[in-house]
């Protein structure tokens, strides 16, 4: 049976595994992604997910390396899939 793992355990655990993934996409500090931004694309990178963002300053920060990564303006929903 697995160990249930302290709140603080947990939240260092998902900062860790954050900051890996943040690194290997190239979001480093001294980009223009926020905090909360190389969240969103680390969840959606983790779940194989699409992120839908209105934000051009993040779509156009990623865009190029995210495929996943889509702009709201340009989101066709989900009739391109089918």
């Amino acid at each position: 049976m697995r160990q249930r793992r302290s709140r603080g355990e947990v939240l260092a655990s998902i900062d860790q595994r954050n900051a890996t993934i943040a690194k290997r996409i190239g979001i480093t500090p001294d980009s223009a992604a926020k905090v909360y931004d190389a969240l969103y694309l680390a969840l959606a990178q983790v779940n194989s997910a699409n992120l839908v963002t209105a934000d051009p300053r993040l779509y156009n920060s990623v865009a190029l390396e995210l495929d996943f990564v889509e702009y709201l303006a340009n989101y066709q929903g989900l009739t391109d899939r089918e």
